[in-house]
């Protein structure tokens, strides 16, 4: 078949939802609409009734006879954005993941890379909306869906290893949930994964007027698991208030940042301060909390053997209000 027709104008960038069901964050690809697995990752009755579609598997650390990625049944012409920041490799003209043997360029695979080296590939696309090269952002409109012996998407996602090679892993438990659960955070309710053993829950969300610049304001609750640490993206225009509701957490920042220590029995002030060294760590327990400006690499952590929680407020510009 040919090429399908995008629309004009494309649609707006959407912002990924905090994901539900089996799929999680995972719907924002396909602009957060309810579609079923149509085959599942990993050993699947197709795959193993068809191993000479799937031994490329072999090269990405899989047995040659597993499904190497997530189907979704949906119909052509479904709007796909990307669900990763980094540069597109492949925008169609491969002999892979073509639409209904399509192998025109703008058609079949779209394959992005993240600026770690990950891949993500969106097989089966009806019509690729980006260009080989070219830079792209979470929830960026990409294309439109297409199929192959039926009409779906099939998503995969491959890690880089130390070695410099592939690993295929769950799309639901790799980088992609982990990009789109953190594009999630500023404006959706409900949980997000925002790193590995990392989620997060909005719990309000709204302007505040300050000038001269209007404040997007984020209230969220993190839950690390044991040991679990996430990093900030310094290229993120927010800062963040983060108190510590329970547990012990460290945060380490390229900048000279103050800790807000909690008044402990006996204090006779409500609260002391502590200049920690850019590039130092800080220890904080429940009631401590400190700012990490915005725009500054840092990471937060949780130090303890037990789920820990952070209250995290985000302060994010937003359009410049009249002064006077």
């Amino acid at each position: 078949p040919p090429p399908l027709d995008l629309p004009w104008p494309p649609p707006e960038r959407i912002v990924p939802g905090g994901g539900g069901g089996p799929l999680g964050v995972l719907t924002a690809i396909w602009g957060n609409l309810d579609f079923p697995i149509s085959q599942e990752f990993g050993h699947t009755e197709f795959s193993l009734n068809h191993p000479e579609w799937y031994h490329y598997g072999l090269d990405y650390g899989l047995d040659g006879r597993e499904h190497p990625g997530l189907d979704i049944g949906m119909p052509a012409g479904t709007y796909l954005y990307a669900p990763v920041d980094g540069t597109v490799e492949i925008a169609g003209g491969t002999p892979y993941f073509t639409h209904y043997n399509n192998i025109q360029p703008g058609v079949g695979e779209l394959l992005i890379r993240t600026d770690r080296g990950d891949q993500v590939v969106l097989g089966h696309m009806g019509r690729i909306a980006v260009q080989q090269g070219q830079r792209v952002t979470t929830g960026q409109f990409a294309g439109l869906s297409g199929g192959y012996n039926g009409d779906h998407l099939h998503l995969e996602a491959r890690e880089l290893q130390p070695d410099g090679r592939y690993r295929i892993v769950d799309p639901r438990d790799s980088f992609v949930a982990t990009a789109l659960g953190a594009s999630s955070l500023p404006a959706t309710a409900g949980p997000a994964r925002l790193a590995p053993g990392v989620t997060a829950e909005v719990l309000g969300h709204g302007e505040a007027a300050v000038a001269p610049t209007g404040l997007e304001v984020t209230l969220a609750r993190w839950e690390f698991a044991a040991g679990a640490t996430m990093a900030f993206d310094p290229a993120t225009p927010a800062a963040t208030l983060l108190v510590v509701e329970s547990g012990a957490f460290t945060v380490t920042a390229e900048v000279l940042v103050t800790v807000l220590r909690a008044a402990g029995a006996g204090t006779p002030s409500p609260t002391e301060t502590e200049a920690v060294a850019a590039g130092a760590t800080a220890h904080l327990k429940a009631g401590d909390s400190v700012v990490v400006p915005a725009g500054v690499a840092a990471e937060v952590g949780n130090e303890g053997s037990d789920p820990a929680r952070i209250l995290a407020t985000r302060l994010a510009p937003t359009a410049a209000t009249d002064a006077g």
